[in-house]
């Protein structure tokens, strides 16, 4: 109980994340890479205190870089191509959207190991193209470009899930929740130290780490929360409460636009409900 209670909180605080973005991406005219390295220098700053507070740093080990690298270079890609999607969208579009993660990766693993998928599961993929099919169209025409965005992330984020997953594992001397901890704050910090070459390159202001706080913080908390309830609960559970991440993106969206004069309520119920049945369908594809 504890994991699924872990995983809709975390779900909830992704969505809040892509909101916060979004927010700060319009209100401080940061373009997707200013945006990626503000966020992810901020995360690493506030990540030198566990690092330095608990002694996380003895975790280190040069040999483990190349885990690293594979673990973090298509997650920046991932995030860049999530931005980009929700700069051309909306969270209440994209956030949604992410459910296309089971039907890419499911494709993906069919061709490149060899998975065999049963009817329910090829059914639940036809549900889940048939729903963002649904949620591109709202407009009254198809927008193809953020689903294409998210499928692109998608493929990177399940390349980079493999990544962390087997730096996790191969963590020595801790265990349970701190390990998970640990991880975070070194597969953050290292993405920052990385990132940190390229803020004379793309002109981000030092403004804009300061600016980006609270996207970084709901980052931080969402992805522990994430994988401690895979961690608990098991994959099953973990990505069905995942998935609700697109009800909570719309509903945020709402309620910061339920006062303006241009917003449809019609629309803004039509895509919860779209985002409810998402939730059923990933359901279908892990049960």
């Amino acid at each position: 109980m504890i994991g699924i209670i872990a995983s809709l909180v975390g779900a909830f605080f992704q969505a809040l994340n892509y909101f916060v973005t979004q927010i700060s991406q319009r209100g401080h005219q940061y373009n997707s890479k200013q945006i990626i390295i503000a966020t992810h220098l901020a995360m690493g700053i506030i990540l030198l205190i566990p690092l330095l507070a608990f002694d996380y740093w003895k975790y280190f080990q040069i040999e483990d870089i190349w885990l690293l690298v594979q673990a973090n270079v298509p997650y920046i890609i991932g995030q860049l191509l999530l931005i980009v999607a929700i700069r051309v969208s909306d969270t209440s579009v994209a956030s949604p959207l992410l459910v296309l993660k089971v039907p890419t990766l499911a494709i993906v693993s069919l061709i490149l190991f060899d998975k065999h998928l049963s009817i329910q599961q090829w059914a639940s993929m036809g549900l889940i193209v048939y729903l963002a099919y649904s949620m591109s169209t709202m407009s009254g025409k198809l927008d193809v470009k953020p689903a294409l965005l998210i499928i692109g992330a998608s493929i990177c984020y399940g390349f980079s899930d493999l990544g962390i997953t087997a730096y996790t594992l191969q963590l020595e001397g801790v265990s349970g929740l701190e390990r998970t901890i640990v991880s975070v704050t070194l597969n953050y910090l290292f993405c920052a130290v990385c990132l940190l070459p390229f803020v004379p390159v793309f002109k981000v202001p030092l403004s804009g780490v300061y600016n980006m706080k609270w996207a970084a913080i709901t980052w931080i908390i969402a992805a522990v929360l994430l994988v401690t309830g895979f961690a608990m609960s098991g994959v099953v559970e973990a990505n069905v409460a995942q998935s609700t991440r697109g009800v909570w993106g719309v509903f945020l969206s709402y309620m910061a636009l339920k006062l303006s004069a241009n917003s449809d309520k019609k629309i803004w119920y039509k895509k919860i409900k779209i985002s409810c049945f998402s939730v059923v369908a990933v359901a279908l594809f892990y049960i």
